[in-house]
């Protein structure tokens, strides 16, 4: 066979392929259902500051300022639960997008529509965002904080110095994807930053 058959062959099957697994079909009677639901999750980054327009700028800022640090977790976090409604009636792959707040003490303190990135409408919503809720509730971070710098000149040279810090609070966009595993085939719906 040569290498072009073969590649378009190949093309030709992993199209079909890629057109399947995004129907949904119905589960015949009798076939198998799907025994469990899993859910995984990823932080969704925002898309970066604009960059300055001439080199200059960036020469010649000044070495005190301010340091934002984002919060990090302090154990692996919990996973949402797959409703058993939704399982029980095949629901399939659904996403839910999350924007959190991480207060001060490292806990999530609000839990709102993610603006960021995209949910997938579902008459189970509530239950979808009820999992996400319990599973966030249970989340611990070290909390974001503001260190504060100033500039130190001597005969060493010049460099900064952290005059103190404080803790603050810090949103966070959450893309949840739930799967029903078992005897009905699922893909992975992954959302990217926007």
């Amino acid at each position: 066979m040569s290498r072009i058959r073969f590649l378009r062959k190949w093309a030709g099957a992993l199209l079909a392929g890629a057109a399947l697994a995004g129907c949904r079909h119905a589960v015949a009677p009798g076939a198998a259902v799907p025994a469990e639901g899993r859910s995984s999750f990823e932080f969704v980054t925002p898309p970066p500051a604009p960059e300055a327009k001439e080199a200059k700028i960036a020469a010649v800022e000044p070495l005190a300022k301010d340091e934002w640090v984002p919060p990090r977790a302090l154990e692996t976090l919990a996973r949402p639960v797959y409703p058993a409604d939704a399982l029980a009636a095949k629901e399939g792959p659904v996403t839910v997008g999350v924007r959190i707040v991480v207060g001060v003490e490292g806990r999530v303190t609000e839990v709102g529509q993610s603006l960021l990135t995209f949910s997938t409408p579902t008459r189970f919503d509530a239950e979808f965002r009820a999992a996400v809720e319990a599973a966030v509730a249970q989340w611990k971070f070290r909390p974001a904080e503001v260190r504060h710098f100033t500039t130190v000149t001597n005969k060493e040279g010049t460099y900064r110095s952290m005059t103190g810090s404080e803790k603050t609070e810090w949103a966070l966009h959450v893309a949840f994807a739930f799967n029903a595993t078992g005897g009905v085939e699922t893909t992975t719906v992954r959302t990217g930053a926007k």
